[in-house]
């Protein structure tokens, strides 16, 4: 069976071993690791496709699928609702404003 998995932001390590185990075919994202480190999100930096590509299959013949990431998908629309998160210049997308509530790891 062929399963596609779309999230906003590429998968974490952890997040992306799930998938692989989970057997997901196609993972679709759209705001990539690097992208996200750029705008100060806080992230490992292992990206998706290396997590795929290290766990091949090649001690186990049952892991030998391919999981196909399918990067930067509709990014023009959803990169915005990152930026706002953690840059308190960005502007609010639609629907949503800013309170004075400050956060524990310490950004409004």
């Amino acid at each position: 069976q062929f399963l596609s998995l779309y999230t906003t932001a590429e998968s974490c390590p952890m997040c992306a071993s799930a998938a692989r185990w989970a057997r997901i075919g196609e993972v679709v994202w759209s705001v990539s690791i690097p992208t996200l480190l750029s705008s100060t999100r806080p992230q490992i930096r292992i990206r998706s496709a290396e997590i795929s590509f290290q766990s091949a299959g090649d001690q186990n013949p049952s892991w030998a699928f391919e999981t196909r990431e399918i990067g930067d998908f509709l990014v023009s629309i959803t990169g915005s609702q990152f930026d706002w998160q953690f840059n308190a210049t960005a502007p609010c997308p639609s629907g949503c404003y800013r309170s004075n509530v400050i956060h524990p790891n310490g950004r409004p």
